[in-house]
């Protein structure tokens, strides 16, 4: 875990503040859901509205306990975010022990690697294994409501959609946190349709040249 623990210095220092933005309707527009806590229950919940103490939105990064691991402390009421066996429930606690412990991933062609950006992450909880989850449209749980557990109530969520999160450092935004995250994907739609464009204007050239091609065999 070497480059993992080196990747996680860098990415992810201890002190950093972030707030975790869920990606899991990736061509959805800002403003995304963000995670937060229910300071009454210590529930965890994405939601698009903020609460009235947006400190409760925050969290800080401290180290975990073993190499490449980190802790995340709320910074509103000072609790970890945490999960726990059999049930895979997400909360926070007030002390850190083994239920605290997290890891930070990328996905690139389907395979987990060591995160080395915060734009698209999955974070594993090492107790349970499962990755932070916001779960929505399913009878078991209420909409928004974080897990680690997959559809089946034994199984540990594995990385797909509901899975992603965008982390965003607070100590290195100079605009509005809104307005960056919007302007990050303005820039990927933006060269998405770039992209496109550049791939008509290259069919529509084939074309041009087999209609001259025809032009000029049908004027012999």
């Amino acid at each position: 875990f070497t480059n993992y623990r080196l990747s996680m210095t860098s990415l992810l220092p201890e002190g950093t503040q972030i707030k975790l933005y869920s990606l899991k309707e990736q061509d959805q527009p800002p403003p995304r859901e963000v995670i937060t806590v229910v300071a009454s229950t210590a529930e965890v919940f994405a939601c698009l509205k903020p609460p009235t103490r947006p400190s409760l939105t925050v969290w800080e990064v401290e180290k975990g306990p073993e190499e490449g691991t980190i802790r995340l402390k709320n910074l509103e009421t000072g609790l970890y975010l945490a999960s726990f066996a059999t049930t895979f429930n997400v909360k926070v606690i007030e002390k850190p022990d083994h239920t605290t412990t997290w890891r930070v991933f990328n996905k690139v062609q389907g395979s987990l690697i060591s995160a080395s950006s915060l734009d698209s992450v999955f974070l594993q909880n090492v107790f349970t294994t499962g990755f932070l989850s916001c779960r929505s449209n399913e009878g078991w749980t209420a909409p928004g409501k974080c897990w680690t557990r997959g559809a089946k109530a034994d199984q540990p969520a594995g990385s797909y959609s509901w899975e992603k999160f965008l982390i965003v450092n607070l100590k290195h935004e100079d605009s509005p946190l809104e307005e960056n995250v919007h302007l990050k994907e303005q820039l990927k739609n933006s060269q998405v349709q770039i992209k496109q464009l550049e791939d008509q204007v290259k069919q529509l050239q084939e074309y041009k040249q087999f209609f001259d091609l025809f032009k000029a065999l049908s004027s012999k």
